[in-house]
């Protein structure tokens, strides 16, 4: 193949490489657009939850009392000691009495569960 012929043939397949090349990128950029709108979308949602953070001491509703119903995941003190609820609790279901009720602090001890 001489020069000429071969300029002739460089000629003929560029646009093919070309299309072939544009198309590879495209696609390329149409999955790294979406994994990126996923991204951002995740980055939002994750920035949206943290600026409404809760802490231990959201859920702490004070000493137990007699007649109030507590949700799942409060906590409360009664007689010296911190519990959690770990499901909803009715009126008359006082720390300790059910299996609704964790202990999580002895008079003031972390308890480890022995």
């Amino acid at each position: 193949m001489d020069l000429k012929m071969f300029g002739a043939f460089a000629k003929a397949v560029a646009p093919v490489i070309r299309g072939h090349v544009k198309d590879s990128i495209d696609a390329h950029d149409q999955a790294l657009r979406a994994e990126f709108a996923a991204l951002e979308s995740r980055i939002a949602r994750l920035e949206a939850e943290s600026s409404t953070e809760k802490s231990i001491a959201d859920s702490y509703d004070g000493p137990w009392q007699f007649g109030t119903e507590y949700a799942r995941g409060r906590l409360v003190t009664d007689r010296g000691s911190l519990w959690l609820s770990l499901g909803d609790n009715e009126k008359n279901t006082r720390p300790g009495s059910g299996p609704t009720w964790r202990l999580v602090s002895k008079n003031g001890i972390p308890h480890t569960g022995e």
